[in-house]
């Protein structure tokens, strides 16, 4: 037996590694691709996870983060302002999420809410009147200072200013954005738990059997060039943390498996999990949060001689990959115990890399390239000059004028 394939048969083998769930795929005519997963970890309580990714968000937007059109359909099908099935949103740089969990009675009424809310004929006056009654600009926050230091030459990371972006929009710009960028084409609806698998695709497919295709394209950002070297820039004004991590270069990725790794690798160094990740076709952030000045200290130091080292030829240690892989065990466990977990799970595979399991199968990935292809993956997705500081600490720049 070759050693990949040995490698290969001992992590089959693990006892502590979640199993892959049976999965029926179908979709509809229009393009809506439908996962089912009739279980979810055992749940037995009843309760139903959905999730649905639209393949656009605040970076196809013409607008900053939380100002444009993406983060006021979020807030118009995420009101609470009636009784009724509640969903949530999730406003990625590149996708815009809807998920919620319900009682398996309730799943059809919860789906046929949200197809209807993003329909743009059926826009109700009353509710998006409510919802830009309470629009407002979102207070700069350190995240946003990541992504300038991260993107500061296209809408990525820039922070428009204007009049144009001082008002929510009308009805009328709403309902024609709707009708142009949101559709079933290229949607994903991911349905996890206690439910039979034909009570799902039945009452998914009645909920959006008049979904449309969206009339339009959304706009591409242009290239963003790599940082020519590491960046440390001060965080807004009354923050008071560390935000220190990295734009990671882009590489053809297919399944996931190098920047699922990246991440591991690098929440290893930093002792837990990160405060920020964000995937774009042109790379992805990763920050972490320093609660103190010497906690970003050693933060900022741990990183950047582990990574100066990767890029000198330093390889990655068996142990550091291990336990890198442990840790991709361990939130592959978490998410797939529960029917949200589970369901956010095969929706990020399937539409990140049309493969819904694709995390199933990422250890045995690894383990088999091993950990010379484990380090240079590393090294190619994360050079120096990719590391990022935004800084309470750091000293802000003196108001012009003074």
């Amino acid at each position: 037996m070759r050693f990949a394939e040995l490698l290969l048969a001992i992590g089959a083998a693990r006892a502590d590694a979640p199993a892959p769930p049976e999965l029926h795929e179908s979709g509809l005519e229009s393009g809506l691709r439908l996962v089912v997963a009739p279980q979810a970890g055992g749940a037995g309580d009843g309760a139903v996870a959905a999730v649905l990714v639209l393949p656009f968000g605040w970076t196809d937007d013409r607008a900053q983060s939380g100002r444009g059109f993406a983060a006021l359909l979020a807030d118009y099908v995420t009101f609470e302002g009636e009784v009724g099935a509640t969903w949530s949103a999730d406003l990625e740089p590149e996708r815009l999420c809807f998920h919620g969990t319900f009682a398996r009675e309730t799943l059809a009424e919860a789906l046929s809410t949200l197809a209807r809310r993003l329909t743009a004929d059926a826009v109700e006056e009353t509710r998006f009147s409510q919802v830009g009654e309470a629009w407002r600009a979102p207070t700069p926050a350190s995240t946003d200072r990541f992504r300038e230091a991260a993107w500061p030459t296209t809408r990525l990371g820039r922070r428009p200013r204007g009049a144009a972006e001082e008002r929510a929009p009308t009805r009328e710009e709403f309902q024609r954005f709707l009708g142009e960028r949101c559709g079933c084409e290229g949607a994903v609806l991911v349905v996890a738990g206690a439910a039979p698998t034909a009570q799902c695709e039945l009452a998914a497919s009645r909920a959006f059997a008049g979904f449309p295709r969206a009339r339009g394209v959304a706009p591409r950002e242009p290239i963003e060039p790599y940082p020519a070297r590491p960046r440390r820039t001060a965080a807004p004004t009354g923050a008071s943390e560390a935000l220190i991590g990295f734009r990671t270069a882009w590489r053809d990725d297919p399944a996931g498996d190098g920047l699922a790794l990246a991440r591991a690798f690098l929440a290893q160094l930093a002792g837990g999990r990160e405060a920020l990740f964000e995937r774009t076709r042109q790379g992805a952030l990763m920050a972490f949060r320093a609660g103190d000045e010497a906690g970003a200290a050693r933060l900022r130091e741990a990183f950047a001689a582990r990574i100066e080292a990767l890029a000198a030829g330093r390889p990655l240690s068996g142990g550091e990959l291990a336990a890198a892989l442990d840790r991709l065990d361990g939130e592959l466990a978490e998410a797939a115990a529960s029917p949200a977990g589970l369901a956010r799970l095969l929706a990020d595979g399937a539409s990140m890399h049309e493969d819904p399991l694709a995390a199933f199968g990422r250890r045995r990935r690894l383990e088999a390239a091993g950990a010379e292809a484990a380090g240079a993956a590393l090294r190619g997705l994360l050079p120096p000059r990719g590391l990022i500081e935004v800084s309470a600490w750091f000293p802000r720049p003196a108001p012009e004028g003074s």
